[in-house]
């Protein structure tokens, strides 16, 4: 099994009856830029490259994508957005006829100019079963970008994600058992691109896989360029080609103590959503408590840190392929791409 891959890609212009049957949609730019709303979304899988599409994307002039992601259209998703769930409804709850969340949303595209293709990348609205009416509704005519991989290597990928992030206290195997949720849900690709494609027109959705992104990535760039409208592409030769580079602790036991310890302690998104924070999110914390969050983290940044990690063991990787693949049957057919060239399935 590889662990470091960037296949087809493809607008999937099949014929399956799944797909929306509007009208052709005009060319790129849709948005009207004055109200500082996408053109385009890369809305994921999570760890399939879609951090070095965005940075390879973002280094043409022309384009505009804000730094980080913006979950817009996951707000109070507990699915994908689950951190929401503590905080005050008003503030998390998704409602395009609240200005003032739309305005925060816009806000995020204002540092573009008037004739800048607008971009958006978030991972989790691939996932989400909320979010493709969501975008449907605000965003019509929206171009979305999706990114897949081998979902056994994407799920591997995914966890050690967490482990970075301070998120994971167990090891892969333990965390499949005990916590699985995620891991396994952005694996199954086939009907999640299904719900998309029954709301927007096949010309609007583009697949990319991320293992040919790797081999060929100039190539894939060409055709996302051309699919977005650009009658050039970008050179790589100029372009830094991957970026969010992972790693994995050298002493995984102290790092997963210190990331137990951590839990319940940290509130990433405490400034992100509309709003000001309340009394919902994380609680004021003693000045001695604060002090051994901020020695633990400091302690944790020093830990010695590898890209390896170890590989999987064959029997779960044989039980993995077989969920993914029964999960995912047809998709190579779904999306028009030589799957099989890439994955143990097709």
């Amino acid at each position: 099994m590889t662990t470091s891959v960037w296949e087809e890609s493809t607008d999937c212009r099949g014929g399956t009856p799944i797909f929306n049957d509007r009208e052709s949609t005009p060319p790129m730019p849709t948005q009207r830029k004055e109200k500082y709303l996408p053109d385009f979304i890369i809305g994921g899988a999570m760890k399939c490259g879609t951090s070095s599409m965005h940075a390879i994307l973002s280094s043409r002039e022309d384009v505009f994508i804000p730094e980080g992601e913006v979950h817009f259209f996951t707000l109070g998703d507990p699915i994908q957005s689950p951190e929401t769930v503590k905080f005050d409804p008003e503030r998390t709850v998704f409602n395009l006829n609240d200005e003032k969340k739309v305005e925060w949303y816009r806000s995020f595209f204002e540092g573009a100019d008037s004739d800048q293709l607008i971009g958006e990348d978030s991972t989790t609205y691939l996932s989400s079963r909320v979010a493709p009416e969501r975008i449907r509704e605000l965003l019509p005519d929206v171009k979305l970008i999706f990114m897949l991989r081998n979902p056994v290597d994407r799920s591997l990928s995914h966890y050690r994600h967490l482990v970075m992030s301070g998120r994971a206290t167990k090891t892969f195997e333990q965390t499949l058992v005990h916590d699985s949720s995620n891991l396994h849900l952005r694996s199954f690709y086939k009907p999640q691109l299904e719900r998309y494609f029954r709301l927007f027109l096949r010309d609007q959705v583009k697949v990319v896989l991320f293992e040919r992104f790797v081999e060929e990535t100039q190539t894939v760039i060409d055709e996302v360029c051309s699919y977005l409208g650009f009658s050039d592409s970008i050179d790589l030769k100029e372009v830094e080609t991957h970026a969010n580079a992972s790693w994995y602790p050298r002493w995984p036991k102290t790092y997963f103590a210190i990331n137990y310890l951590l839990k319940g302690k940290m509130d990433r998104y405490r400034h992100h959503w509309p709003g000001d924070p309340s009394e919902y999110h994380t609680s004021d914390i003693s000045f001695k408590e604060r002090l051994l969050r901020s020695l633990l983290i400091r302690l944790r940044r020093r830990l010695p840190k590898q890209d390896s990690y170890p590989s999987m063991d064959d029997s779960l990787q044989e039980r993995l392929t077989r969920l993914y693949a029964r999960k995912n049957r047809g998709i190579g057919n779904l999306v028009e791409a030589n799957v099989g060239k890439y994955w143990p399935f097709d």
